[in-house]
């Protein structure tokens, strides 16, 4: 699956980012800290097992069944569930390029918070964010994964530039549902240190260091949705 991304370096200064933003679509109170509801935890949980029985030793053939857990109207990072099915679907080595998460189980699940929305058009959602680790089958471990789940009706959820999704589910079972951003984000400081020598003798040229300091700016745009005004730099 390729991943279009766009680079911006400026020196000194800050690059600002212009984006719409997509949206859960409902209303309501937000709990903080749950406590770890029994309950709550006992039905995550058991979303969580059916995912891991998904994988333990084989994927699924076709995304359509690789993204089945993905609610129809998924937005995560600019990545919507047609985008994974399509490009799953596209690549002859989908299988075999994740095949480092066959055989993977999730632990150490906590709930972070938990939302019980009314959507526009009177149906309801309830919304979980959890962390979990995930144990790979060779050893290696993803820690802290966060995640948002929907349970109940998805109706009002908006996608990339604000377009409401136009085939909401509504299911008693949990479904991933994604951070809602239609874009990812990262920034990066580089210092730089640099030596400059003769190719054919190895001797230090004059100067024979030379320091830089950058701030990178890294910004995955799938959904080809994101601007970004440069701001000039002093000097």
């Amino acid at each position: 699956m390729r991943i279009d991304t766009k680079r911006l370096w400026t020196v000194g200064v800050c690059t600002a980012l212009v984006a719409c933003g997509g949206g859960g679509g409902g209303t309501g109170d937000m709990t903080v800290d749950p406590g770890q509801n029994a309950a709550l935890v006992a039905e995550v949980s058991a979303f969580i097992a059916r995912l891991d029985a998904d994988r333990a030793t084989a994927l699924p053939s076709s995304g359509a069944a690789m993204y089945a857990h993905h609610d129809a109207c998924y937005l995560n990072d600019g990545w919507t569930k047609a985008a994974f099915v399509a490009g799953f679907d596209a690549d002859p080595q989908a299988v075999d390029g994740r095949g480092y998460l066959i055989g993977s189980t999730r632990h150490n699940l906590v709930v972070l918070a938990q939302r019980t929305l009314t959507n526009g058009d009177g149906s309801s959602r309830h919304e979980v964010d959890v962390q979990y680790d995930i144990h790979h089958a060779d050893g290696t471990v993803n820690v802290a994964n966060r995640e948002t789940l929907i349970h109940g009706s998805s109706a009002g959820s908006t996608l990339l530039n604000g377009a409401p999704c136009a085939t909401p589910e509504s299911r008693a079972e949990w479904r991933f549902h994604g951070n809602r951003r239609v874009v990812r984000v990262s920034v990066h400081a580089r210092n730089v240190r640099t030596e400059y020598h003769a190719l054919d003798t190895g001797a230090s040229l004059s100067p024979g260091v030379g320091y830089s300091r950058y701030i990178g700016l890294l910004v995955s745009d799938p959904g080809r949705v994101a601007t970004m005004p440069p701001c000039p730099a002093p000097g």
